[in-house]
């Protein structure tokens, strides 16, 4: 798979920013003690090597919540800002949204990043084995993390 854009998704994006602060704390962060140092490289690589990266305010508002009790630590936050200004945003109408089939398995983030993947024609990036098939049966272009 080879495209210029991607949507990656809410997990690895916390895995870039808290590697990004302080690549030591990812075995230590309770959000990010499954992955290491190499994932965090692949991620970081698929980051910085795409001309396009897109986001939702959804995956924006999770990464916030799961992230914003370390802001007092500004580096986090300032890194956090810069992420978050680096990518494109799509937003999905509210209607479109809660219309979709697999909304109830996959909830309202991962069906905004199904809506944005569609628009922009981005490869999303994800280690959610639940939510990956509905998006590959859905004609979304999946890239499992754990492939890789």
């Amino acid at each position: 798979m080879k495209s210029d854009s991607y949507i990656i998704d809410t997990n690895l994006l916390v895995l870039l920013l808290i590697g990004l602060d302080n690549p030591r704390t990812i075995k230590s962060h309770d959000r990010t003690s499954k992955y290491n140092l190499e994932d965090f490289e692949m991620v970081k690589a698929i980051f910085y090597n795409a001309l396009k990266v897109y986001i939702t305010p959804h995956i924006l508002s999770e990464i916030s919540n799961l992230t914003d009790k370390q802001w007092n630590n500004y580096d986090l936050f300032n890194i956090f800002k810069a992420l978050a200004k680096a990518q494109i945003e799509i937003y999905t109408p509210k209607e479109t949204l809660l219309d979709f089939q697999f909304l109830p398995q996959i909830g309202i983030t991962d069906t905004s990043l199904y809506f944005a993947a569609k628009e922009t024609h981005s490869i999303v990036l994800t280690d959610d084995e639940k939510c990956a098939p509905y998006l590959e049966s859905s004609g979304c272009e999946v890239l499992r993390f754990s492939t890789l």
